[in-house]
């Protein structure tokens, strides 16, 4: 009996003994996710301080401005309670101020307008100094000057946005072209460009680029639309939109799209929101000049 019993105690004690001194060895998998673990970074965006804006503007709303109490509703009253957050708010730097509360939403899963969004937006395009164009001659004299056609074999515009309107800012129009040949290299690669079943990609569909105030006043499905106090940041030229309808652009393309803006909107390269009337993105692009920096900080 006493035998027995010794027979097992000894695997026992011996496994106790083996797992005191023994080191622990990770198996292949956990060695990748314990390498993982220890190389996880996170990125961080500095902001260039006290850059001086492209021109002076005057802010859209006054300091002491007040909505009227019927027909605005309370979401132009938001409206506008952001902006002058952003636009008045105590700060010896009002570009990095502004610049600090629209990267807020960089990783906002919500892509929708809501007022924060929109009235941060229009305060950095008055902060970083871009004109607004009242009307269609104001754009005609900028040709060339301020603003520039965006052209190329990569992209396709709706009949509806006519010659005269394809023009945007400089950094508007390298990054449209920059998205554009992106995606055109992406599926052309997709495809098996080369080989006699090769299909050339859908271009990328730009719906929207400079718009005059005048004309913006004409979207009444726009939360923007100069109607009231917040006018589109389209009216100086730095915004684009981008096709989202399913009728126009197909699902891989759309699919590609959306995950290129959250990529460069996590970057600090753009703004942006998505809206539904008629589908697309609405992207406000940022100049290279005050974009802030990745930093990588490691945890």
């Amino acid at each position: 009996m006493k035998t027995l019993w010794r027979m097992m105690i000894l695997p026992l004690s011996l496994l106790v003994t083996i797992g005191a001194s023994a080191e622990y060895i990770p198996t292949d998998v956990q060695v990748v996710a314990i390498a993982k673990k220890k190389s996880v970074a996170k990125k961080k965006l500095h902001i260039k301080k006290q850059q001086r804006p492209l021109a002076p503007v005057r802010p859209r709303i006054a300091k002491d401005y007040t909505p009227p109490p019927l027909g605005s509703g309370g979401r132009m009253a938001e409206r506008v309670s952001a902006y002058k957050y952003c636009m008045y708010s105590e700060t010896d730097d009002r570009i990095a101020f502004a610049l600090e509360l629209n990267l807020e939403f960089r990783d906002d899963p919500d892509l929708k307008g809501a007022p924060k969004k929109i009235a941060y937006e229009v305060c950095l395009a008055d902060a970083l100094g871009l004109k607004r164009y009242e009307f269609q001659g104001e754009i005609d004299a900028a040709k060339g000057v301020e603003l520039f056609p965006i052209v190329s074999e990569y992209i396709n515009h709706p009949g509806e946005l006519t010659g005269e309107r394809r023009f945007a800012r400089p950094w508007v129009r390298d990054y449209a072209l920059e998205v554009a040949t992106a995606m055109h290299q992406y599926f052309a690669n997709q495809s098996g460009a080369g080989s006699s079943s090769f299909l050339s990609p859908e271009p990328l569909r730009v719906t929207s680029l400079i718009r005059s105030f005048k004309d913006q006043r004409r979207q009444r499905n726009s939360p923007a639309s100069c109607v009231n106090e917040i006018c589109s940041t389209h009216t100086t030229g730095g915004a684009i939109d981008f096709s989202n309808s399913f009728v126009y652009v197909g699902a891989k393309e759309r699919a590609w799209i959306k995950e290129r803006l959250l990529e460069d909107r996590q970057k600090g390269k753009i703004v942006m929101i998505q809206e539904f009337s008629p589908p697309h993105f609405h992207v406000f692009v940022i100049p290279p000049e005050y974009r802030p920096k990745e930093i990588v900080v490691k945890r």
